[in-house]
């Protein structure tokens, strides 16, 4: 399969799924399995460009600032692989901090806590508790949702970027037909 087409689908499969995730954080079971999904195209993802080909490689992806200039600073392609790296950085973190917030109940292999006597339900108090207890997460929880927010910001300048000054990559990452290269700007 040609690496463009390989990197377009993996775009594609992240463009459904982290909305999905995002918009789903309150509704429970379907927000962790969607971020399950998340990892598992990380996964994959990151597995092509370790094993893949010379052109899949993950330095392919890295900025490089050398040679930009005053006149070029916006369209530079450092600039598009900051936005990149910062935006996959930020799903890493935000996919690994759910993951670890989980801690495999979703899948049905959560480590089995023996519960102490001072620890037990006594049918008193708060009704939601382990279950609050899962939803908030903590300080791990608030690192969750703020990772979550700074790869939604970084989404939308990805976009906004995309849409203003490289609309023809857009239009290539999106899978809509191509036009010229006079009427794709």
């Amino acid at each position: 399969m040609p690496v463009i087409l390989r990197i377009r689908k993996y775009h594609a499969l992240f463009v459904l799924l982290v909305p999905i995730a995002y918009l789903s954080a309150e509704e429970g079971d379907i927000h962790f399995w969607v971020g399950y999904g998340l990892l598992a195209v990380l996964l994959a993802w990151l597995l092509s460009q370790l094993f893949g080909g010379r052109q899949s490689r993950l330095s392919r992806h890295l900025p490089r600032f050398g040679g930009m200039t005053l006149a070029d600073a916006l369209t530079h392609r450092a600039v598009s692989k900051s936005l990149v790296l910062g935006i996959l950085l930020s799903l890493i973190g935000t996919v690994g901090t759910g993951v670890a917030l989980d801690q495999g109940q979703t899948l049905g292999i959560a480590q089995s806590e023996m519960v102490t006597p001072a620890l037990a339900d006594d049918g008193e108090g708060d009704e939601e508790g382990g279950e609050r207890e899962r939803e908030d997460g903590g300080l791990l929880g608030e690192i969750h949702e703020t990772l979550a927010n700074l790869l939604m910001i970084l989404i939308g300048v990805h976009i906004a970027y995309v849409l203003v000054l490289k609309r023809s990559l857009a239009k290539l990452m999106l899978f809509w037909p191509q036009g010229s290269a006079n009427a794709a700007r």
